[in-house]
C-alpha cells in the first residue's frame, strides 16, 4: 500500500488529535497571580504531573504583544526531590514602554518545560505600594503652616510625586520626592499665604512609575479660633424604628479641654438625610439646658412625621436621621457646634448579608454558610443568633458580625435556596430579619469534588489553625489511586506566599492540616487547593476549592509612647518634656504633637483599621471562596493557571473585580402592581393608564403632565389615578412641608450659627424635582428680537468622558447623556405652532425612541419631529411644538448618543421660532466643555478668527523620503518654511503658546521674520498630546499662508492641520545610527529647497 495522500492524511491527523490521553502522559502547569505589579517581586508556581524524570524549566517575561522586551527571567529544576514542583521568583520593571500611554498593559508569561511551553498572556498593575498621608490638623488659618508626613508602604522605596489642590481643583505645587530619604516616612511642611481660598484643600500622592494610583489626604483652610471644649452626640440607640411612639432620644455631652464639666445652653434641631439631600425639621428646634455637662433631648415620632413630604412612614425607612447642636456657655463667652448624622430609620435592628459565604456548594458534601450581621449603621452585631431552614439550632454572630452554619447538601440538589433569619430574644418577630440567597453547584466532568473547611475563630498572628481538605471521589472513577497529592497554595495581598504539596493515600478522603498563622497573614489570606488525575474518558480533569480566611488586624512589631516621670503631669510653658518609646529595633516613629482643641476636631485621623482596609481593597481576589468549576477558583482568588493540556483559566483583563448588577425600579413586582393596576380600566382606557405609568424624560409630576393630555376627561382620570398609584411604589423623594416658620439652618463645622426665622414664600411642588438634574440655568438672554423667544440652554449632564489617548476603534461602547432644553416665550400669551431646529455636536445623534415617546405618548409633548442627516456627519432634528408657554418654563429632555468619537467636538447650536413669524427667533450653543457652547477663537485686537480644526498628526508610521519632503513642502498655498528651535512653552486653559527662535529661513514666507528672532506658534489644547514638543529641541516647520494671524511685525502662526512639524535631531544625536539616514535626508531638503527653491 501506498504513504497515505491528502484525504486519508488529514483524516489520520483528526483522530489524533481527539484520542484521549494515556494514562502516564504529563501534565505541565504554571500559575501566577492574574495580576501583576511593577518593580514587585512575584512568584510563579511550575509543577510536572506524572512525571518521572529531571526537567529544567526556564520563566521569561515578554511584553505584549511585540514580544520585543525580555522583562524578566528565571530557571528551576523539577526534580523528585522537590516532588517536581518549584517557585520561580520574577520582577517586573517598570520601563518606559509599560508606563508610557494610557490603557491596560499585560505581559506574556512564559514557561518551557524542556521544549514544552506554556505561557499566559497576564495583567500588569502600577500600583507598587500604598501611600498614607497625615496632616497634623484638620483644619488650618491662613498664614499657617501644614505639617504633613506621607508614609510609603512598599518593597523599593520607590520616588513619590505630590501635589497640593486648591478647593477648586487647581494645583499649585507639585514636585517629586525620594520616599527613601527618611525610611519610608517623609515629614513635610506647606505654608498657606495670606490670600488664599477658604474651603477644603487636598494633597495628593502617587508612585513616579504609577500616576494612576492617587492616595489623598484633605485639610479645611479658614479664619477659626480653637474651641475651649469638647461636644459630643450621642443617641440612646444606633438607629430609630420608624414605629417606636417614644421618638429618638439623644444625650449630649460638653467638656471643657481641660476635664470640668460645662454648663451652658443647646440648641438642637433634627432632620432627614437622604442621600446627599439634607430636609431639616423646623418643629423640632429645642432649647436644652447644659448642666453639669449634660443634657437630653428628643425627636418626637409625630413632629418626624409631619415635618416631611409624603408623611408616610413607609417612606422615611432606608433614610438616616442627624441631629445638630450648638452649645452656648452661660457667659456667652464661647460656643461649639457638634453633629451626629447617619441614624437610620428602620424596620429591624439587623441587617444580614451574604458577602463572606462562597455562592458556590459541592452536592453531596457540607455547605459552610458565613452569614455577616451588621447594626444599620454598618458595624458588626455579635452575639446575634441566626437560623436557616436547614437547621434546628441556632449559631450566633462572634464580635466580628459573621457566623458560620453548616448546611449538608445531598448529590441531587441542582441548587441551594438558603433563607437566613434573627432570632434575637427580646424582639419581636416583626422586627426580626431575613434573607435568602440561592448557591449554585460547583461543576466538575466526573462528579469528584474538594471542599476545603475551616473552624469560625479569631485568628491573630502566632495561633494555629487546623484546615480540613475533603475529597469526594466518585465511586466510578478508575483512575482513583492515581489521585496521589493535592497542592496547595497561601495567597496575601495578591501574592503567593507558600506553596506546598499534600501527599494522598488510597482511599484517604480527609486530611487535616494545622497551619501556623504568621505576621504575613494579615489582613487575610486566601487557601487555595486543587488535584488532578485523568478521567474515566481519559480526559485530564483539575479539581480545586478555596477558601478566604480573615485574620485580626493589628500591629506589625510593637510600640509603646510613655510620658515623663508620674509626678509630673502639668507642665508649665517652657518647660522640657520627656517622651519613653519603646518598639522593635531599627523601626522608624513619627511624633506629632497637637493642641487637644485641634485633635478633638479631627474626626478623620490615621487609624491602623483603616491602614488594613485599604490594604484589604487592594487584594486581586474577588470572591469569599470557591467557583463555579476549577477556573472559576482560580480566577476568584486573583490566580492565572495554564497547562499544555489546554485546561486554562480566562486571561482578565481588568484589574477591578466585576460589580454586581445594581436593582432597578423596573423589577418583577413593579412590572406586576403596573399589569394588576391596568388590568382594572377597561380596554379603551387601559392605554391611558399605561402610559401613566411610564418614567417621563423631564421628570414632570403626574399633575403637570396631565395638562399635555388632549384626550376626554375619563382617560384624564385614568392617567392620574396610574401615574400616582405607581409613584407611590417607587422610592419617594422627601420635601419639607409648609409651616408657620422655617428655621434657616445654615450648618458649617467650625462656624458660628445664626437662626433667621422666616416665613415661606412658597410650598414645595413635586414638579419642581427636574432642577435637580440641571445646573442653575442663567437668566435669559439680555437681548430680544420683537418678541422673541430667550432659550434658556441648562447645559449637558454628562454620563461618561470622552477624551483620552488612543485610536478611534478604542471607542466601543455607545455612550448617551440627556439633553435637556428649558424655553420661554416672552410675549403676553402662549405662541402657537413653533419649531425647535437643535443641530447635534460632532459625532452624536438623538435618541429616536425617546423621541417617539414624547410624540406618541397619551402626554404628548411635541406635535412631530423629523431627523434629517447630512453628508458633513451633522444631524439636524426638527421638533414641531403646539405652543410654548409664555407664562413657565416649557422643557423637553431626551437622550443623544456617541456614535462617533472625534478628537475636537464641534458645538451644537437649538434655535427656536415662530411658524408664523421667522423673525421671532433666537438661538443658543452648547458644547460639553464650554458654558457658552460657542466655538473657541484667537482675537488679536478686534479682529477674532475660529480657534478649532483637526491636529496636525505626523506619519509616525511611514517612512518619509526626500522627495516626500520636497513635494509637500512645495505644494500650493505653502508661506514658509523655517528651522525652530522651541525656546518656551506657555500653556493655559484653551490655547498653547510655543515661543520659537527661527533659526535658519530655507523659503520666505510673507513674514518679514530675520534668523534668531523669536515667533509665537498657537495650538489648540487638545492638540498638545499629539505635538509632545519640547523646549530646547529643534524642528522643520512649514505652513499655510492662512495660519499666519496678526499684523507686522507681530505675526503669529497656527499649528493647523496643514501645518507640517517635524523634530530635526540635535548635533550629537546624528552620531547615532538611527539617526544618520535623517539628519543627511535634513540637510539635502535644506540644500534643495535653499539653492534651487520650489519649481513652480
Amino acid at each position: 500500500m501506498g504513504p497515505a495522500s491528502g484525504p486519508s492524511l488529514l483524516l489520520l491527523l483528526l483522530l489524533l488529535t481527539i484520542l484521549p490521553l494515556a494514562p502516564g502522559d504529563p501534565m505541565f502547569s504554571m500559575i501566577t497571580p492574574n495580576i501583576l505589579r511593577l518593580e514587585n517581586e512575584e512568584k510563579v508556581l511550575l509543577e510536572a504531573h506524572d512525571y518521572g524524570g529531571n526537567l529544567a524549566v526556564t520563566v521569561s517575561v515578554y511584553d505584549f504583544p511585540d514580544r520585543k522586551l525580555s522583562l524578566s527571567r528565571g530557571n528551576t529544576y523539577l526534580t523528585k526531590d522537590n516532588d517536581h514542583m518549584s517557585t520561580v521568583n520574577i520582577k517586573i520593571p517598570a520601563n518606559r514602554e509599560l508606563t508610557s500611554g494610557k490603557g491596560k498593559k499585560f505581559v506574556t508569561v512564559q514557561a518551557d518545560f524542556g521544549g514544552t511551553v506554556v505561557e499566559k498572556v497576564v495583567l500588569v498593575s502600577f500600583q507598587s505600594g500604598y501611600l498614607f498621608i497625615q496632616t497634623d490638623k484638620p483644619i488650618y488659618t491662613p498664614r499657617s503652616t501644614v505639617l504633613y508626613r506621607i508614609f510609603t508602604v512598599d518593597n523599593d522605596l520607590l520616588p513619590v510625586g505630590r501635589t497640593i489642590i486648591t478647593p477648586d481643583g487647581v494645583p499649585i505645587k507639585r514636585d517629586f520626592l525620594s520616599s527613601g530619604r527618611l525610611f519610608g516616612i517623609s515629614s513635610l511642611s506647606w505654608n498657606i499665604p495670606e490670600l488664599v481660598n477658604t474651603g477644603q484643600w487636598k494633597i495628593e500622592a502617587h508612585y513616579e512609575d504609577a500616576p494612576q494610583q492617587v492616595f489623598s489626604a484633605e485639610f479645611e483652610v479658614k479664619e477659626y479660633v480653637l474651641p475651649s471644649f469638647e461636644v459630643q452626640v450621642e443617641p440612646t440607640e444606633k438607629f430609630y424604628y420608624i414605629d417606636d411612639p417614644q421618638g429618638l432620644e439623644v444625650t449630649i455631652t460638653a467638656r471643657f479641654l481641660y476635664g470640668k464639666n460645662v454648663d451652658g445652653i443647646a440648641f438642637v434641631i433634627f432632620g432627614v438625610q437622604d442621600g446627599d439631600q439634607r430636609i431639616s425639621l423646623p418643629q423640632s428646634l429645642t432649647r436644652v439646658q447644659i448642666n453639669d455637662g449634660s443634657g437630653e433631648a428628643r425627636l418626637e415620632r409625630k413632629v418626624l412625621l409631619s415635618g416631611v413630604e409624603p408623611s408616610g412612614a413607609d417612606a422615611l425607612v432606608g433614610k438616616s436621621l442627624y441631629v445638630s447642636v450648638t452649645v452656648i456657655l452661660h457667659s456667652g463667652s464661647d460656643m461649639v457646634e457638634a453633629e451626629r448624622s447617619g441614624i437610620p430609620i428602620v424596620t429591624s435592628p439587623y441587617q444580614i448579608h451574604f458577602t463572606k459565604t462562597s455562592k458556590f456548594f459541592k452536592p453531596g458534601m457540607p455547605f459552610d454558610l458565613m452569614v455577616f450581621v451588621t447594626n444599620p449603621d454598618g458595624s458588626p452585631a455579635p452575639n446575634v443568633p441566626v437560623v436557616t431552614q436547614y437547621s434546628k439550632g441556632s449559631s450566633f454572630t462572634q464580635e466580628d458580625g459573621v457566623a458560620k452554619l453548616i448546611i449538608n447538601t445531598q448529590k441531587t440538589f441542582r441548587s441551594l435556596p438558603i433563607t437566613v433569619s434573627t432570632r434575637k430574644d427580646g424582639i419581636p418577630e416583626s422586627r426580626q430579619t431575613k434573607r435568602t440567597m440561592n448557591a449554585q453547584p460547583y461543576s466538575t466532568m466526573s462528579n469528584n469534588y474538594l471542599h476545603i473547611s475551616v473552624p469560625r475563630v479569631e485568628l491573630k498572628p502566632g495561633e494555629d489553625l487546623n484546615v480540613n481538605f475533603h475529597l469526594r471521589i466518585d465511586p466510578t472513577t478508575t483512575q482513583e489511586n492515581k489521585i496521589r497529592y493535592f497542592t496547595y497554595l497561601i495567597m496575601n495581598k495578591g501574592k503567593l506566599l507558600k506553596v506546598e504539596r499534600q501527599t494522598r493515600e488510597p482511599g484517604q478522603d480527609m486530611y487535616a492540616l494545622p497551619l501556623t498563622v504568621t505576621e504575613d497573614f494579615i489582613p487575610s489570606f486566601r487557601l487555595v487547593a486543587y488535584y488532578t488525575f485523568i478521567n474515566n474518558n481519559g480526559q485530564r480533569e483539575v479539581v480545586a476549592d478555596s477558601v478566604w480566611v480573615d485574620v485580626k488586624d493589628s500591629c506589625v512589631g510593637t510600640l509603646v509612647v510613655k510620658g515623663g516621670k508620674k509626678e509630673e503631669k502639668v507642665y508649665p510653658p517652657g518647660q522640657l518634656l520627656t517622651i519613653k518609646i519603646e518598639g522593635d529595633r531599627g523601626s522608624r516613629v513619627g511624633l506629632v504633637a497637637v493642641d487637644k482643641g485641634a485633635f478633638v476636631l479631627n474626626r478623620n485621623r490615621l487609624t491602623q483599621s483603616k491602614i488594613w482596609n485599604m490594604v484589604e481593597k487592594a487584594d486581586i481576589g474577588c470572591t469569599p471562596g470557591s467557583g463555579k468549576d476549577y477556573a472559576g477558583v482560580f480566577t476568584d482568588a486573583g490566580l492565572a493557571f495554564q497547562t499544555n493540556t489546554n485546561l486554562q483559566t480566562p486571561d482578565r483583563t481588568d484589574p477591578e473585580c466585576p460589580k454586581p448588577d445594581a436593582w432597578r425600579r423596573r423589577s418583577v413586582m413593579l412590572t406586576e402592581k403596573r399589569m394588576d393596576k391596568a388590568g382594572q380600566y377597561p380596554k379603551q382606557l387601559r392605554k391611558c393608564c399605561e402610559h401613566g405609568m411610564r418614567e417621563n424624560p423631564m421628570k414632570f409630576s403626574c399633575e403637570r403632565r396631565a395638562r399635555f393630555i388632549q384626550h376626554e376627561a375619563s382617560c384624564v382620570k385614568a392617567f392620574l389615578d396610574c401615574c400616582n398609584r405607581i409613584g407611590s411604589t417607587h422610592s419617594a423623594p422627601l420635601g419639607l412641608t409648609q409651616s408657620e416658620s422655617t428655621c434657616l439652618w445654615a450648618s458649617q463645622r467650625g462656624e458660628k450659627q445664626r437662626y433667621s426665622p422666616t416665613k415661606p414664600q412658597h410650598r414645595h411642588q413635586n414638579e419642581d424635582v427636574n432642577v435637580d438634574l440641571l445646573p442653575p440655568p442663567k437668566p435669559p438672554a439680555p437681548f430680544r428680537l420683537a418678541s422673541g423667544f430667550p432659550l434658556v440652554w441648562s447645559g449637558l449632564v454628562w454620563l461618561g468622558s470622552f477624551t483620552g489617548k488612543g485610536s478611534v476603534q478604542e471607542q466601543t461602547s455607545d455612550l448617551l447623556c440627556p439633553l435637556p432644553a428649558l424655553f420661554r416665550y416672552l410675549g403676553d400669551q402662549d405662541a402657537t405652532m413653533s419649531i425647535l431646529d437643535i443641530s447635534m455636536m460632532t459625532g452624536f445623534s438623538p435618541d429616536t425612541g425617546d423621541l417617539h415617546q414624547l410624540s406618541n405618548g397619551i402626554d404628548r409633548y411635541i406635535s412631530k419631529y423629523e431627523l434629517n442627516k447630512a453628508f458633513s456627519n451633522k444631524n439636524t432634528l426638527i421638533i414641531y411644538l403646539d405652543k410654548i408657554s409664555h407664562d413657565q418654563e416649557d422643557c423637553l429632555t431626551f437622550k443623544v448618543h456617541q456614535y462617533f468619537n472625534v478628537g475636537l467636538i464641534q458645538p451644537g447650536s437649538v434655535k427656536v421660532y415662530s411658524y408664523y413669524n421667522l423673525d421671532e427667533n433666537c438661538i443658543r450653543f452648547y458644547h460639553p466643555d464650554k458654558k457658552d457652547g460657542l466655538r473657541s477663537k484667537h482675537c488679536h485686537t478686534d479682529v477674532c478668527r475660529c480657534g478649532e480644526e483637526n491636529c496636525f498628526m505626523h506619519p509616525m508610521d511611514e517612512k518619509i523620503t526626500l522627495d516626500d519632503r520636497l513635494d509637500k513642502a512645495c505644494e500650493p498655498g505653502v508661506d514658509y518654511v523655517y528651522k525652530t528651535r522651541l525656546l518656551k512653552k506657555e500653556l493655559s486653559s484653551d490655547f498653547d503658546d510655543y515661543v520659537m527662535v527661527v533659526e535658519q529661513i530655507i523659503k520666505s514666507g510673507s513674514d518679514e521674520v530675520q534668523v534668531g528672532q523669536e515667533r509665537r506658534f498657537i495650538s489648540h489644547i487638545k492638540c498638545r498630546e499629539a505635538l509632545k514638543l519640547q523646549e530646547g529641541k529643534h524642528y522643520l516647520m512649514w505652513g499655510m499662508s492662512a495660519d499666519l494671524w496678526g499684523e507686522k511685525p507681530n505675526i503669529s502662526y497656527i499649528i493647523g492641520k496643514d501645518t507640517w512639524l517635524e523634530q530635526w535631531p540635535e548635533a550629537d544625536e546624528c552620531q547615532d545610527e538611527e539617526n544618520e539616514k535623517l539628519c543627511q535626508d535634513l540637510a539635502n531638503f535644506t540644500e534643495n529647497m535653499v539653492v534651487f527653491g520650489c519649481p513652480n
